[in-house]
């Protein structure tokens, strides 16, 4: 069940002022109702929440203020988002699409609507959330000063300091969430205890930027490929968790993996310490899975939450035994208070499952800080006066079950009972009206087995009324007999009469007779008295727990943080990963690497090495024919730094990360028809994104850059941004099919780039003559030889007829011809001979050597002989085989053995 806005398109064409017209339904906020339906059904399904996001800005749209509340759970969300690029928007929906709640309700100032014609905010607004509301809100509401106000008023104990220092001097954050907080009070009529709010405030600055369209193309959340298995995704395949809170954190973690070393370093401590204490793994493993049916951080929302009309305690029945019978509240009441007493239910299940998960902790032994805090924050004594409250009139062995039998058998059987007490009286009234049911489903059993050959089951549905079961298979094998079951069935069950009712579900028809109806109605009526006389002590129960509801925060961020852990550890031990080392020098080294959304989707994965380093050889330039693996790897790298930043293990046989700020990527080959764009247009929109934003400690996946437009010019434009970024030192993979690109950055950027390629070959099948191609998926050095570069052609001969190939080879040599022509000195269009590549390379060699030589401690002669046996290995392996035209070189490079021997000879000599 969804929670609805049926008015909030009619207030978002209307002000504030005009809230004395009309008042704002405030049903839309019924929480209980959805819960209710939630818990009873037994549903595994979350409800909707109501979310409602204010977003204030400033003049020049360089600053963005948003406040989130989610009415549901009882938590807000403050952050202050910055960007002199004026990508404001761009970093907004960034953060909006982490959170896992969207907004239903959007609230900017009444003014930025009033002003012009659709300014760019509203605009933007707009096309990202088309179907969710806009609400103009006066300037009234958006006040710093009230902002702080509600913060200190509404934040828990021991948010209070760090709520405030937060929004101190953040004027934009502080006037966010005085509209939002105004909003739900005024228009929505919710309102909150003091000191019930579990806000957090958030910084883009310390974690891991990752963009939506990198979430797309890495596949973290959703599959680009049909198949909708749970290991398509990297979120799949890391969610192994138990609980909801896990599931939450695993989700956040994921879009925004921390930039914080030692908290890194920590997570990798505790799942390597549970990788190898597998005995201890198991169990938290276990006591984890016994915490997964609760959502306990709706529950404590629901203890914090207080609605502008408090429910009361429901009347007492009059006595059981009136004439009248009991007069019982109305069904709503009723629910209302089934689904109060299933929540305290799953407090007391999950206190304790958390004193076993605690009790686990204890008693292993471990060097994990982390695990240690975990274990404190378990301590039963952090949640002890909740305990205490639950244990003066709930019974010990009172237990919370999902399906609607065990729900209403544990309601009714929870609360203590005083001798002779109507509670106690209603429970053995019903306990025999239910005695009375199942000895008349018995006679009915007896008749079906008669009739059909099997006998139905009672059961009991999320609607408080009872069925019988039975199976599609017993009944259509005798709807050909002319009788017409089940609706009109003829055959008298004693005195009871035929079924009235039949509904298929599934493989099921779930059937009523008149009589099963009203004495499940008698029964029905003593477990409404019994939640009636129950619900007195609820309501009190729940007043007395709102004052220790920060212990139960803590209690269930512990435990998401553990169940994470967990996940972390079961995907590293079961997939063979390695924990990485977070590089002090800024090298990115991989070996034997793997795509872990690849690998699980098949066998026989080829791994990769992968060196990036932290000035030298920096970027890497990929060449290689179709299907080689060019864009597998380039996931592949950027899938292990979200790992390693997250604190799992990466899947390799050993693995150097550094600390990265962002991940740029770009890789899809998708166009955008809804926004008039086409493929080549979205390249230049996210590179235009990628260019700007990008710094040296950024890692830039790139894939086949400029294959939207004409070659010449994409070649040119990946040839310009790629030197764009080297140039930035951004760390940069680069993957074309644009050879000459590969050349001419290892010419351009000689130190800075590393061009490597995937090989792969052709031959021909001895019998059939049948073209075959051979790829390895192994990455090597250099570029793509010269003889391979018709990979596009070898992989057509197989299905191409081959006159198509011999013309398509035709236009090839001529086209390389005529490049010849027109640069008959090299350049870019023309590659550069192996020896060029060479010599730069014994440069390179040559200045290494050259400093060591410097550092030497060898005398004078020992010293010039050195050098001038360098000089001489240097000339003739650089010179071998070199034309006339480099005589000068010759002579100039010939005196630098004599040079560096007189700049490294001591002063004295």
């Amino acid at each position: 069940m969804q929670t609805q806005f049926p008015d909030v398109a009619r207030l978002a064409l209307r002000s504030d002022s005009d809230d004395s017209d009309e008042e704002f339904d405030s049903s839309i906020i019924d929480t209980q109702r959805t819960h209710r339906r939630t818990h009873d059904a037994g549903e595994t399904s979350t409800p909707s929440d109501v979310v409602i996001c204010a977003i204030s800005e400033s003049r020049p749209s360089d600053v963005l203020g948003l406040a989130t509340l989610n009415v549901t759970t009882g938590t807000a969300e403050i952050s202050r988002i910055l960007n002199d690029d004026k990508f404001c928007y761009q970093r907004l929906f960034e953060v909006l699409f982490r959170r896992e709640d969207k907004p239903q309700l959007l609230l900017v100032l009444k003014t930025v609507i009033e002003k012009g014609s659709k300014p760019t905010l509203v605009q933007c607004l707009t096309k990202e959330y088309p179907d969710v509301p806009i609400v103009r809100f006066d300037r009234k509401h958006w006040s710093e000063a009230n902002g702080l106000r509600m913060a200190q008023r509404f934040s828990l104990h021991g948010q209070t300091n760090a709520i405030e220092a937060a929004l101190e001097r953040n004027f934009y954050a502080s006037c966010a969430f005085s509209a939002v907080m105004a909003y739900a009070q005024d228009q929505m009529k919710v309102h909150f205890t003091y000191n019930s709010l579990n806000i957090q405030y958030s910084h883009p600055v310390g974690t891991l930027r990752i963009d939506r369209s990198v979430v797309g193309s890495l596949e973290l959340l959703e599959n680009i490929r049909p198949k909708r298995s749970k290991t398509s995704t990297l979120f799949g395949i890391l969610n192994t968790t138990q609980t909801p809170q896990g599931r939450r954190l695993l989700r956040s973690q994921l879009l925004q993996p921390s930039m914080n070393a030692s908290e890194i370093v920590e997570r990798y401590n505790a799942v390597e310490e549970l990788a190898s204490e597998e005995k201890l793994f198991l169990e938290l493993r276990k006591g984890l899975k016994a915490l997964h049916q609760i959502d306990i951080e709706r529950v404590i929302s629901w203890i914090l939450r207080e609605p502008s009309r408090p429910r009361q305690p429901l009347e007492a029945g009059v006595p059981l035994f009136s004439n009248k019978g009991p007069d019982l509240p109305s069904h709503e009441d009723l629910n209302a208070a089934e689904w109060e007493f299933n929540n305290i239910l799953m407090l007391k299940e999950y206190l304790h499952g958390v004193e076993a998960l605690h009790q686990t902790l204890s008693d292993a032994v471990y060097a994990s800080r982390l695990l240690t805090f975990l274990e404190e924050q378990c301590a039963p004594h952090k949640a002890m006066e909740a305990r205490d409250l639950l244990r003066t009139g709930i019974e010990e062995d009172s237990q919370y079950g999902k399906s609607p039998t065990d729900l209403r058998n544990n309601r009714l059987w929870a609360i203590k009972a005083k001798p002779g007490s109507i509670l106690k009286k209603a429970r053995e009234s019903y306990k025999t009206a239910l005695g009375y049911v199942h000895a008349y489903v018995d006679d009915v059993n007896k008749v079906l087995i008669e009739y059909l050959g099997n006998g139905g089951k009672l059961c009991f549905d999320s609607d408080r009324r009872y069925h019988i079961q039975l199976h599609v298979s017993d009944v259509e094998s005798h709807q050909g007999d002319g009788r017409g079951f089940p609706l009109t069935w003829k055959h008298q069950l004693g005195s009871e009469g035929p079924f009235v009712t039949a509904v298929r579900k599934g493989n099921f028809y779930y059937c009523q007779t008149g009589e099963l109806v009203r004495k499940s109605m008698r029964a029905q009526l003593y477990a409404d008295v019994v939640t009636v006389e129950s619900d007195k002590y609820i309501v009190e129960l729940k007043t007395s727990l709102r004052q220790h509801a920060k212990p139960l925060l803590d209690i269930s961020d512990a435990v998401g943080i553990l169940d994470m852990i967990c996940s972390f550890t079961e995907l590293s031990a079961t997939q063979n990963y390695v924990r990485p080392i977070i590089s002090n020098t800024d090298n990115l080294v991989l070996k034997n690497a793997r795509n872990p959304i690849v690998e699980v989707r098949r066998s026989g994965f080829t791994p990769n090495d992968m060196y990036s380093g932290s000035v030298q050889r920096r970027s890497l330039v990929i060449t290689g024919g179709n299907m080689t693996g060019k864009s597998t790897f380039l996931k592949m790298v950027a899938l292990c730094q979200i790992l390693a930043q997250m604190g799992c293990f990466v899947p390799a046989e050993y693995a150097e990360v550094p600390i990265c700020d962002a991940i740029f990527t770009r890789l899809s080959t998708d166009d955008k028809p809804e926004s008039n764009l086409g493929t080549f247009a979205v390249e230049m929109r996210d590179m235009n994104l990628c260019l700007r934003q990008a710094t040296k400690n950024s890692l830039v996946i790139v894939d086949e850059l400029g294959r939207g437009t004409s070659p010449k010019d994409g070649m040119a434009l990946a040839l310009s941004m790629a030197v764009r970024l080297i140039d930035i030192g951004a760390r940069l993979i680069f993957a074309t099919h644009f050879c000459e690109v590969g050349i001419a950055l290892n010419e351009m950027r000689f130190n800075s780039v590393l061009a490597v390629h995937f090989d792969g070959h052709s031959t021909k099948d001895a019998d059939t003559r049948t073209p075959q191609i051979m790829l390895s998926h192994r990455l090597v050095a250099g570029p793509v030889p010269a003889d391979k570069q018709d990979y596009g052609l070898d992989l057509v001969r197989r299905f191409f007829p081959a006159k198509t190939v011999r013309n398509a080879e035709t236009v090839t040599n001529f086209l390389r011809q005529k490049k010849g022509q027109d640069n008959p000195k090299g350049g870019v269009a023309h590659p550069v001979t192996s020896s060029v590549t060479s010599r730069k390379r014994l440069c390179v060699a040559l200045q290494e050597l050259l400093n060591k030589v410097r550092g030497s401690a060898a005398d004078d002669v020992a010293l010039s002989m050195k050098l001038r046996q360098l000089q001489a290995s240097f000339i003739k392996l650089a010179f071998e085989g070199a034309n006339d035209a480099d005589t000068d070189a010759k002579k100039k490079l010939g005196r630098v053995g004599t040079e560096a021997a007189e700049r490294t000879r001591p002063t004295e000599a």
